[in-house]
C-alpha cells in the first residue's frame, strides 16, 4: 500500500550559504539533520572525527559541539547534506499527516553496490514489516539476476543480428540501402569565416540567437558530402560564453575560434565578404577565395553594416545570384547557417537554383524564374530578415 508519495527540491547553493553563514554553522547544521548511521560518512566527507564531541540521543535535543568545523566547505559535503535534506524532506511529506517525522528518524542508505540508487528508511521504528521484507527480497533477487538477463538480451541481439544476415544472404529480405555517412566526406580547399565581431551590437537575445545558427553552420558541415573550412574570428564577449557554456564549442573538431580579426590572419586580396548589398554577383565558389559571413542578428538597425565594414576595409564584396532565379515576395535575407547551406549544396550539385530553392523558406518565394541580369529589383534581399523565431538576421545573403 502506498501512504504517500514526497517530492522536494534543494539547490546546493542554499545548503552552502546556510552552512557558511557563521564559524561552526556546518557542524550544528549536520548534527541537527543527520541520522546516526550518516554521521560516518560525514565525517568521512569532512575529515574530522567528532564521535567524542557529538551526541545523537533522540531524548538530549541540546547537542553540545565543543570543536566545531571551520574553513573551506567542499562541494562533496554540499552535495551530502544537500540530497539528505531533500530526500528527508520528501519523506516528511510522504506520511504526512499519518506520521509526523523528524530528521534524526529517517535515513539515506545505500543498497548493495548501487551508489546511484539511494533509498530512504526509517530505522527508529524497530524490524521491518512483512510486506517491506518481501519488497527488500525482491530487490535483492532482481540485482542478482542483472548481470543474467543483461547477457541473455545481449545474446538475444547478436542471434537476430545473425538470422536477419542470414535471410538477406538467401534473398528472403531484400538488402537494405547503404547506410548514409554519418560525418562529412570530402574537404575542399574553400574557406568560410563567420565573422563575429559584433558582439556589442546585439541585445542577449540576439545573441542566444546567432549562437544558435553558428551551431548548425558547424552541424551542417560535419555531414556535408563535400565540407568547407569553417573559422570564426573576432570571437569573444557573450557569443563566445553562449557557445561555450551552453553549445561545448571548446569540443568542436574541424572549427576554428580566433580572437584575431580574418585581416590579421589571411591575405586581403584573397578575402571576398558575402553582403546583400554588393554589386557582384557570385557565380561560383573559387578554391584560393576565403569567404566572410557577417555572423550578426539585429532588428533592422544596422541596414548595410557589413558592406560598408568591408568598403571601410578594401575587401572585395559579392552576393549570392539569388536574383538569377528565384523572384522574392519581399526584401528579405537569410540566416547565416542556411546561407552556408546554399553554398554547401551548391559544391555538391553545382546548381545554384536548386540549393537555393532548398534552403530558402518557400513563403519567400514568388516563383522561380529563369536566368535574368541582377539588375532587377523586384526580389531585393537586405540584411535584415527573419529568423525562424521572428527575429531580424543581418547576415551576409545577397540582394538581387
Amino acid at each position: 500500500m502506498i501512504v504517500g508519495i514526497g517530492i522536494d527540491l534543494c539547490r546546493f547553493s542554499r545548503i552552502r550559504a546556510l552552512i557558511s553563514r557563521k564559524p561552526g554553522q556546518l557542524t550544528r547544521f549536520a548534527t541537527r539533520i543527520l541520522h546516526q548511521s550518516e554521521w560516518a560518512e560525514f565525517q568521512r566527507l569532512t575529515g574530522e572525527n567528532h564521535d567524542a564531541d557529538h551526541t545523537h540521543g533522540h531524548s538530549n535535543q541540546s547537542t553540545v559541539i565543543s570543536r566545531p568545523l571551520t574553513g573551506e566547505v567542499s562541494d562533496a559535503v554540499v552535495r551530502y547534506l544537500s540530497t539528505r535534506w531533500a530526500a528527508k524532506e520528501a519523506a516528511y511529506k510522504a506520511l504526512f499527516p499519518h506520521r509526523l517525522l523528524t530528521w534524526k528518524e529517517v535515513a539515506v542508505v545505500k543498497r548493495g553496490n548501487e551508489a546511484k540508487n539511494d533509498a530512504v528508511e526509517k530505522s527508529s521504528s524497530g524490524p521491518l514489516s512483512k510486506n517491506a521484507q518481501k519488497r527488500l527480497l525482491k530487490a535483492q533477487q532482481r540485482e542478482a539476476r542483472q548481470e543474467e538477463r543483461k547477457a541473455f538480451f545481449r545474446a538475444h541481439r547478436k542471434a537476430r543480428k545473425v538470422r536477419r544476415r542470414e535471410l538477406i544472404a538467401s534473398g528472403t529480405v531484400p538488402t537494405p540501402p547503404p547506410r548514409k555517412q554519418k560525418f562529412g566526406g570530402v574537404q575542399t580547399d574553400i574557406t568560410v569565416v563567420l565573422d563575429m565581431a559584433f558582439d556589442h551590437l546585439m541585445t542577449d537575445k540576439e545573441i542566444i540567437s546567432i549562437a544558435s545558427q553558428v551551431t548548425r553552420c558547424y552541424s551542417v558541415n560535419r555531414v556535408a558530402e563535400k565540407m568547407v573550412s569553417l573559422m570564426a574570428t573576432g570571437f569573444g564577449g557573450r557569443a563566445k560564453e553562449r557557445l561555450e557554456r551552453a553549445n561545448d564549442a571548446k569540443d568542436w573538431k574541424g572549427f576554428a575560434f580566433e580572437e584575431k580579426s580574418y585581416l590579421d590572419l589571411f591575405p586581403k586580396d584573397r578575402l571576398v565578404y558575402l553582403t546583400a548589398d554588393s554589386d557582384n554577383v557570385l557565380e561560383t565558389l573559387e578554391d584560393d577565395k576565403i569567404y566572410i559571413l557577417g555572423a550578426f542578428v539585429d532588428r533592422n538597425r544596422y541596414k548595410g553594416l557589413t558592406y560598408q565594414k568591408a568598403q571601410e576595409q578594401g575587401i572585395a564584396t559579392a552576393q549570392l545570384p539569388i536574383g538569377k532565379y528565384l523572384k522574392l515576395t519581399t526584401r528579405k535575407v537569410l540566416t547565416v547557417n542556411q546561407v552556408l547551406e546554399i553554398m554547401l549544396l551548391y559544391l555538391e550539385t553545382g546548381d545554384w537554383e536548386k540549393a537555393m530553392l532548398q534552403f530558402i523558406p518557400h513563403r519567400k518565394l514568388l516563383t522561380a524564374q529563369p536566368a535574368q541580369p541582377s539588375a532587377s529589383t523586384d526580389a531585393t534581399l537586405t540584411e535584415n530578415s527573419e529568423t525562424p523565431s521572428g527575429e531580424k538576421c543581418a547576415s551576409p545573403v545577397n540582394n538581387s
